[in-house]
């Protein structure tokens, strides 16, 4: 009787540790507590703290000229911390850097859904290539094109400790 007392407990410890477990890598991931951003990070100073990189972003958004071999070399070079930069709509973008990088390779939930003329910031996450796990900021608009049809979405994914560094000016 005593060892089917036993055996029952240390099965229910192990199933509420599973549990507990379970719960934490859910919440990490998906739950808005863990995407807060520091109150310095808003829209406008993102935009502020990158203006050429903003201006090429919204003029390509509008006419659809991507940018020249030297803009996006220049962006690479003076801004490690963007992970990648974006202009398009569903599977068709034109990159503003050379570094490649998606929603897609994001986890965590999108919590704000930008509307025209109306960008968001939203922090998710990303799993780097040699297992790190970073937090990434993603700048998100709806610009109107000029070209007329649907509104173009700009997107900008930095990396949310070098983003921090860049708006405090270190």
């Amino acid at each position: 009787m005593h060892k089917r007392m036993r055996l029952f407990a240390c099965v229910m410890i192990i199933g509420l540790l599973t549990v507990l477990a379970l719960w934490f890598n859910f919440r990490d991931r998906f739950l808005p507590s863990g995407n807060e951003l520091p109150s310095f990070v808003t829209v406008p100073a993102v935009v502020d703290g990158y203006p050429e990189l903003f201006q090429v972003a919204f003029r390509t958004a509008s006419t659809g000229i991507a940018p020249g071999p030297d803009e996006t070399m220049k962006f690479d070079t003076e801004f490690p911390e963007i992970l990648g930069a974006q202009v398009g709509r569903n599977s068709e973008y034109m990159s503003l850097t050379r570094r490649v990088f998606s929603k897609e390779e994001l986890t965590g939930n999108l919590s704000q859904v930008p509307e025209l003329r109306r960008p968001v910031l939203n922090k998710c996450w990303h799993t780097t290539s040699d297992g790190r796990r970073i937090a990434v900021i993603t700048y998100e608009a709806l610009v109107p094109s000029k070209k007329g049809g649907p509104p173009v979405e700009v997107n900008v994914f930095f990396d949310q400790e070098g983003l921090e560094r860049r708006l405090q000016g270190r």
